[in-house]
């Protein structure tokens, strides 16, 4: 039987993610006014905030991308700062309304014309599959077990720690395993293979590359993290913002779902889920993954205006030429 074209697959996940918001809205019972009073209830510092820990998200991924390319084509000189900031944000931004696993290397590939550039944003977000995965496993355990908070905090930061610690010994384990598998099925499936490739290529990564891009992708999860956590603090108060951060690696691994545009739908019901556990309403934390959406949206819209007009304030004020990229 035919497999379906990609593009076919892609709007079949696409309506998914829609039916999935539409039922949040119809299941919980919210509306856009509950969104809107969330946002709107906010204090401005609070606001200002929310932006400062996006650009912080995007810049820990300028510096993890700049650091890849470098590696993967050492005779060029990875994108400048304001030029790889700029990409990603407009990578970050169409992966709003499409798949982030598409929206990001064509953005980046786009605005450099590079292949490392693809490569580069490929590994990246391997890192941050590994380290959301063992986390939400620790995060799933002391949510069931019902663990005692302060142990909790204890135990999901050691699992965080160890996971970067054991980052370079886990992809040499796994890209043998998979090498293994693979030869031992005889297999020609593309992309087993290219999988095999990827962890083979990442677990040659020096050692000290290894930790730094483990430890930046640690520092994002947590800032990830906090941005939720003070936006559910106004939206759900009566949740444990404690059991919310915990829980946040759930979250993280449903915005990173396949073909869907940071996680839509499965993202926002894993919230709501989420502060229900946490002894809020599921009204309110289905509101609240609303708001953090539209705030997520709007933060980065407001981010890529600034970044995509920098570069004519310099040309105004040196007469310099225009840029590529």
């Amino acid at each position: 039987m035919r497999s379906p074209p990609r593009h076919f697959l892609i709007a079949t996940l696409l309506g998914f993610a829609a039916a999935l918001i539409v039922a949040l809205f119809i299941v919980t019972g919210i509306t856009l006014a509950d969104v809107f009073a969330i946002i709107g209830r906010t204090p401005i510092e609070v606001l200002i905030g929310v932006i400062l820990l996006t650009l912080c998200n995007q810049l820990i991924s300028v510096f993890r991308w700049r650091l890849l390319s470098g590696w993967f084509d050492p005779a060029t000189a990875p994108p400048g700062w304001l030029a790889a900031t700029r990409s990603t944000l407009r990578g970050s931004f169409v992966g709003q309304f499409v798949p982030l696993q598409l929206a990001m290397p064509l953005a980046r590939w786009a605005s450099h014309r590079e292949a490392a550039s693809v490569n580069a944003t490929l590994y990246e977000q391997l890192f941050d599959f590994i380290l959301l995965g063992t986390a939400a496993l620790a995060a799933m355990a002391l949510l069931y077990f019902k663990v005692d908070m302060s142990l909790a905090i204890i135990g999901f930061a050691a699992a965080v720690a160890v996971t970067v610690l054991t980052i370079p010994a886990m992809l040499q384990v796994t890209a043998r395993l998979g090498a293994i598998f693979v030869s031992n099925q005889k297999t020609s499936d593309i992309r087993a293979n290219q999988a095999v490739a990827i962890l083979t290529r990442a677990s040659h990564l020096p050692m000290t590359e290894l930790f730094i891009l483990a430890a930046l992708s640690a520092l994002r999860l947590i800032v990830l993290s906090v941005r939720t956590v003070i936006v559910i603090a106004i939206g759900a108060s009566t949740a444990s913002l404690a059991m919310v951060a915990i829980g946040y690696p759930i979250v993280g691994l449903a915005l990173g779902v396949p073909f869907l545009p940071a996680g839509l739908g499965v993202a926002d019901w894993s919230i709501a889920g989420l502060v229900m556990i946490a002894g809020g309403s599921v009204t309110a934390g289905a509101a609240a993954a609303v708001a953090i959406r539209v705030l997520n949206i709007a933060a980065l819209g407001l981010l890529l205006a600034c970044a995509e007009l920098l570069p004519m304030q310099k040309i105004a004020i040196t007469g310099d030429s225009a840029p590529t990229g």
